[in-house]
This record gives structure tokens, C-alpha cells and sequence, in this order.
């Protein structure tokens, strides 16, 4: 690792202590044939993403649903209380240079969208009886059809791919003055550990900062409730049922993926216990951005649209793929109330 990002690790993790987070922290350091290395203790805890893993699939000996859930709404109190002591303003420029920003705006503009579809070839997936010859769509054709989603026309707040990127770039613009709070910004489940059953000990703070609240939250917020096929993509696709049909410019997409019981506990347990009340919070200090709702609907479809390649053949299918699709354009479009 090189020494600069040695240096931001150790800061974001004492930036966090100090916040009152329950962070992992770093030991030392260790310097050895020309690398540097960060020496961390050895944590016992399991890791949530394996505990939600274990309890969707069947397995509840180390946890169930309700501890999972009740260990969500612990942590939900302790982020308001944090996000209340630490919030305060900082300038355009400040704000600019938060690292969780790499995770949305970045990506759209830096390269990483163009990398993942410029130019490609969206395969349908494959449906009993159809002609061998394998179908589908550009992706530039796909940015600008309309989607109808299990039946739903999807667009209340945009209607096409291509207006939702679009949008995105301009409104989650990191040059902009903020009333921001200190956060872990990039709090999925991989990143946290449960200690003895109760309560969240996180780790990774590479995206840690401060920084707006509404982005803060935004990363749980998909990845630990919808993202299952992002990590076990042969898993589900082993119960999944999708088809895709093109008509005149509108895609539907038909298809039988849900969230597990634990998962709608953890995004039952935000939507009542942190998103209303951070609100209220944010109301009352007159932090509330009037175009909060845009904010974390196109921050929540970089998720599934720049976390990985919906396209690699070689780590998803097209049915996997065309899912993901989905929920970028629900994510867009998504009621958070």
C-alpha cells in the first residue's frame, strides 16, 4: 500500500472513532521489502454479510431474523445521535473533496459507465423455445426506451436510462455547499461486523469522511437489502424467472425476484427507525435539501448500474444481468416513504 493511503486509513478510522463509531482500528503499521502494510487486530465477530447469507438460506445457529433486525435499529439510533452531534456546514470545495463521492458522481463521469456499456451488446435471455440465434438490444438503443417492470410502467421520475444518467450527473455534483455529517460512507454489510449478537463494529473506511447525510446512508441501503443477485448470482438464478420483450421502444421485464423475510426486516427497519427521523433531524436544522428524494434516488441506481459490469458474461448471465437492469431504473424511481 502506498504511504498516502496509509495515512488516509489511519485518519479515516480515528475520524470515525472520534465520531463515535464503533470502528476496527488500525494497530501499525509494517514496513517490509519496500511495502507498507496496515496491521489490524483479529476480530472473532462474524461478518453480517455472511449472517444475512446463512439466515436467508435457512441456517439461523448463529443469528435470526429478529436479532439481525433489532442489531439494525441499534445502529440506526446510534447513526442519528452521531449524524446529529457532527452535523455542520462545509463549502463547496470541502464537499468536493469527500472520498465517498467516488462511489456516485465519479463514477458516472470518470470513465467507469463508458468502460461497463459504451457500445455493448445487451443479450436477451434465453426462453424455451425460442430461435437458437440469440436476441437482444444495444445499449444505446436501451438508454432510451421506456420500462415496464412486472407489469408496472416505471418512470414517475424518469422514464429512460439515459434520463436518469443525465440527471445524476448534474445532481449529485460534489461541488456543492453542504450541511454534512461524519460517516463510514460505504457501510455494506461486508464491512460490518456483529459483536456478540448487538451491535455493528465496522471496518474498510476508505470512503469515510464528511460529508452529506443522504449519501452517507445510501450504500446499506441498497447493497444490504436488494443486492442478493449482485453477490449470488448463480444462486438466484437458479429460482429466477425473467423474460424480456422490446415494443415499440418499451422494454418489459417480467420476473419473480423478491426480498428474503431478512431483508425486508433490514429495509422495514430503515425506513422507520433512520430515514423518517433523519428527516425530522434534518428539518430542524435546516439541512434539508429540497431535492432530497432526487438526491438518493439516482445516488441508490449507481448502485447496481457502476458497482460491477452488468455485462460480464463471465460473472453473470443475461438473465442476472436484465435484473439488474430492473432495478436500476426501480432504484430511479424509487418510493422511499
Amino acid at each position: 500500500m502506498e504511504e498516502q493511503g496509509i495515512v488516509e486509513e489511519y485518519y479515516h478510522a480515528e475520524l470515525l472513532h472520534k465520531a463515535g463509531y464503533n470502528i476496527v482500528r488500525p494497530l501499525r503499521t509494517l514496513h517490509q521489502k519496500g511495502q507498507q502494510m496496515v496491521i489490524y487486530p483479529v476480530i472473532h465477530a462474524p461478518v453480517m454479510f455472511d449472517l444475512m447469507r446463512a439466515v436467508e438460506t435457512g441456517d439461523t445457529s448463529q443469528a435470526d431474523i429478529e436479532v439481525l433486525a433489532a442489531a439494525e435499529r441499534r445502529e440506526c439510533e446510534r447513526l442519528l445521535r452521531i449524524y446529529s452531534e457532527t452535523l455542520t456546514a462545509s463549502t463547496a470545495e470541502e464537499h468536493a473533496h469527500a472520498p465517498i463521492h467516488q462511489l456516485f458522481w465519479h463514477r458516472l463521469t470518470g470513465g467507469r459507465l463508458a468502460s461497463f456499456y459504451q457500445d455493448k451488446w445487451v443479450p436477451f435471455p434465453a426462453q424455451p423455445g425460442a430461435e437458437e440465434e440469440r436476441q437482444g438490444i444495444s445499449f444505446a438503443d436501451l438508454l432510451h426506451c421506456q420500462w415496464t417492470i412486472n407489469g408496472e410502467e416505471v418512470g414517475e421520475y424518469g422514464q429512460t436510462l439515459a434520463q436518469l444518467i443525465e440527471r445524476a450527473q448534474e445532481v449529485l455534483q460534489p461541488d456543492q455547499a453542504a450541511l454534512t455529517v461524519i460517516g463510514h460512507g460505504d457501510a455494506h454489510f461486508g464491512n460490518v461486523f456483529l459483536e456478540q449478537q448487538t451491535n455493528y463494529q465496522y471496518f474498510d473506511p476508505a470512503f469515510a469522511g464528511r460529508h452529506a447525510p443522504l449519501l452517507d446512508i445510501v450504500k446499506p441501503y441498497f447493497h444490504n437489502v436488494f443486492a442478493t443477485w449482485m453477490y449470488f448470482p448463480q444462486e438466484v438464478e437458479q429460482e429466477l424467472s425473467l423474460s424480456v420483450q422490446v415494443q415499440d421502444g418499451r422494454i418489459i421485464v417480467e420476473h419473480n425476484y423478491a426480498l428474503t423475510p431478512v431483508r425486508q426486516a433490514i429495509l422495514d427497519s430503515k425506513r422507520n427507525y433512520l430515514l423518517p427521523p433523519l428527516l425530522e433531524l434534518l428539518r430542524e436544522r435546516q439541512a434539508l435539501p429540497d431535492n432530497w428524494e432526487e438526491v438518493m434516488r439516482l445516488a441508490l441506481l449507481c448502485c447496481p448500474l457502476l458497482t460491477v459490469d452488468l455485462l460480464d458474461v463471465s460473472k453473470r448471465s443475461a438473465a442476472i444481468c436484465w435484473l439488474g437492469l430492473s432495478q436500476v431504473m426501480q432504484m430511479g424511481n424509487l418510493a422511499l416513504l
